[in-house]
């Protein structure tokens, strides 16, 4: 599972809530037609506001590399500022992104690396069933693993189910949140990213 500082992810989320095609799914479909990022066009995730359309993309380009092993978010954010009139300050704020976060993933290779080898080989372990995802939350987790994992997921922690619940039933909303959109796997990946020691 790669991920990002919480310092890199919070501008860039800023900057694509200021810059990024984000007003609807269509108008961001639309910039998928360039050939550097269209074979995850149809594979957006869908979203019911503006700010979760954001977070959910950066979740999903973030873990998708194309055949030469380069960053799906990082080509997007590319092709949105060659969109973009370089005396604009847009172009000047995904221009300075898209280097922090091409500095940032080349510190996180190794675990990149470590994953992919997993997968190939067959070695990754089974997804649990929810119950036991849930156990694990449960037993395992704090509050604040939690919260990580929802930050690296790109899911607000009170988007869900809203404020002022228990640990065990923010659990239980993220996971009935990711069966409902296939995104179990995932979960689990980022939930052992978490905490290292949870299988074997």
């Amino acid at each position: 599972m790669v991920s990002i500082l919480p310092s890199l992810y919070k501008q860039l989320r800023s900057t694509l809530l200021d810059c990024g095609p984000f007003t609807s799914m269509n108008v961001l479909k639309a910039v998928f037609v360039d050939t550097r990022i269209n074979r995850w066009r149809d594979d957006l995730p869908a979203a019911q506001s503006r700010a979760e359309l954001v977070n959910l993309t950066i979740a999903f380009l973030l873990g998708q590399f194309n055949a030469a092993n380069e960053n799906a978010l990082i080509l997007f954010l590319y092709v949105l500022k060659d969109q973009q009139d370089p005396r604009d300050a847009c172009y000047q704020r995904l221009s300075a992104l898209t280097n922090e976060l091409e500095n940032d993933l080349d510190r996180s290779e190794p675990m990149i690396d470590s994953i992919a080898s997993s997968a190939s080989s067959g070695t990754r372990p089974s997804i649990p069933t929810t119950r036991n995802l849930l156990v694990y939350f449960e037993k395992k987790f704090r509050d604040q693993d939690l919260r990580k994992v929802y930050f690296l997921m790109g899911i607000g922690y009170d988007d869900l189910a809203g404020g002022g619940l228990g640990k065990n039933d923010k659990a239980m909303a993220l996971i009935e949140y990711c069966e409902k959109r296939e995104r179990l796997e995932e979960l689990f990946e980022t939930m052992c990213q978490v905490y290292p020691g949870l299988v074997g």
